[in-house]
């Protein structure tokens, strides 16, 4: 691993140098780098560069009412500091006050939460809605400018490699009336799937101001996926956070395609709902995208319901122009599914069953080594079970053609807190839900990942 310099400045002044020099990446509360920059639950996070951490700047710190009404906020003061303010605008400590558990608000910063530019932060949108200015500092002076400015669109912002937020000012406010509300996942820790600031102001029962500001409402999932990307859903206000894969998208209805098996009971929970049925919670899409370019031949292996992840691969790598194999494997005919889909997206499709029952009778590695046996195959993309793929990877390291293997199965939460996806990449930790879902087939213990996918079967039959 990289090593890093990290600087902990005692005064602004000594911080605005070491940022000039080194345009070090700035930590304040940590609540958004520490989880952009982890390796996962229990692995210290790698930084990219340089770390300049802030937390301890007094001139950072604190909460002013300055003469003309206006309110001076440190751009280090805490969310849990600005909800029990009394001269804090009520607006932002209602959206304070709500941003996750008290641990978070305890460290996360104001600065932090506009600097990091991020659709789903709580304070950036009562701020815009306030006019709010933001203060950006370097050793040359100050730049003023409203926060609706200095957000440019999604993780981009105006600041400069050698400035740093050091506070945001709230002009007067005579709001005769505030709304805020937030839509998450979860109760604690929950990252905004829509937010919504209002404010109005009513004179002798007319409304001589009205304003409003969202966040979070970023593009349907439909329309920004692409091909490996998952959703977590649930079905009830108390239900399980599933991850699954996208199978196929309709930009213009807006809707997703999920091919769901009923394993355990949050997975039935899903099957058993009828036409008019809801799921309560849809979030997405996450995870990194298959990687698409034009190889030559690609063989896509699919196994039971992995044949529906593997589906808008194929469509991808196909419409890239290379020449697409696909092979299906299932215990009997009952069991193949989408193989109309596969044939409109490939050059061929190779049918195996266990039993023979339809196509050829054999595994799927059977279907693999017959395609490589008569051409060349540049590159294998297989999905289904942990040991269907281990033993296609077995086969294709064999003859060194170079494998992508999708390890969707093993995740459980789907945002890299839990843990539960861990696994080995190459002797490395890694977490199918943040580094993944695909990784190098060569590298992945199998093995490992094998034993971990059957820890937990007796509580998932309940």
């Amino acid at each position: 691993m990289e090593q890093v310099k990290c600087f902990i400045p005692e005064t602004l002044e000594e911080a605005l140098r070491i940022r000039k020099e080194t345009g070090a990446t700035i930590l304040a509360g940590g609540s958004d780098l520490m989880v952009a920059n982890s390796m996962g639950a229990g692995v210290t996070p790698a930084f990219k560069g340089d770390v300049l951490i802030i937390t301890n700047l007094k001139e950072l710190k604190g909460i002013r009412a300055l003469p003309d009404g206006s309110v001076e906020i440190g751009a280090c003061t805490t969310s849990a500091e600005i909800a029990r303010s009394p001269i804090a605008p009520e607006l932002l400590k209602d959206a304070a006050s709500r941003m996750g558990a008290i641990a978070l608000r305890n460290s996360a910063t104001i600065g932090g939460n506009i600097g990091n530019a991020s659709p789903k932060g709580d304070m950036p949108q009562p701020l815009i809605l306030m006019d709010a200015e933001v203060v950006l500092t370097s050793v040359d002076g100050e730049r003023r400018m409203l926060v609706d400015d200095y957000i440019i669109a999604t993780k981009k912002t105006a600041l400069r490699e050698d400035e740093i937020i050091t506070k945001v000012i709230i002009p007067k406010q005579d709001f005769t009336h505030i709304f805020f509300r937030k839509i998450g996942m979860r109760r604690a820790n929950a990252i905004s799937k829509l937010t919504l600031s209002a404010a109005a102001t009513v004179r002798d029962g007319v409304v001589v101001d009205f304003r409003a500001s969202s966040g979070a409402a970023g593009p349907k999932i439909a329309r920004s996926r692409k091909a490996g990307h998952f959703v977590i859903v649930k079905v009830g206000e108390k239900g399980e956070r599933i991850p699954l894969t996208i199978a196929g998208a309709d930009t213009e209805k807006g809707t997703i395609t999920l091919v769901i098996q009923a394993v355990g009971g949050s997975s039935r929970k899903i099957c058993e709902l009828n036409e008019g049925d809801y799921i309560t919670d849809v979030v997405g899409p996450l995870g990194q995208a298959t990687h698409i370019e034009k190889v030559g031949t690609v063989v896509c292996a699919g196994g039971g319901v992995g044949v529906a992840p593997l589906l808008p691969i194929v469509e991808a790598f196909h419409k890239a122009g290379n020449r697409v194999i696909v092979v299906l494997a299932a215990r009997t005919k009952d069991l193949v599914i989408l193989e109309e889909q596969m044939r409109q997206n490939s050059d061929e499709v190779i049918i195996m069953t266990d039993d023979g029952s339809y196509g050829m009778k054999g595994l799927v590695t059977n279907g693999v080594e017959s395609v490589i046996n008569r051409e060349r195959v540049d590159l294998c993309v297989t999905i289904g079970p942990a040991i269907m793929m281990k033993f296609v990877s077995a086969l294709t390291k064999k003859y060194e053609i170079p494998t992508v293997a999708s390890l969707n199965t093993i995740m459980v939460d789907g945002t890299g807190m839990c843990g539960a996806c861990r696994i080995t990449v190459g002797g490395k930790t890694k977490f199918v839900c943040v580094d993944g879902p695909e990784f190098d087939a060569h590298q992945v213990d199998f093995d490992e990942m094998i034993m971990r996918l059957g820890a937990y079967k007796d509580i998932e039959k309940k």
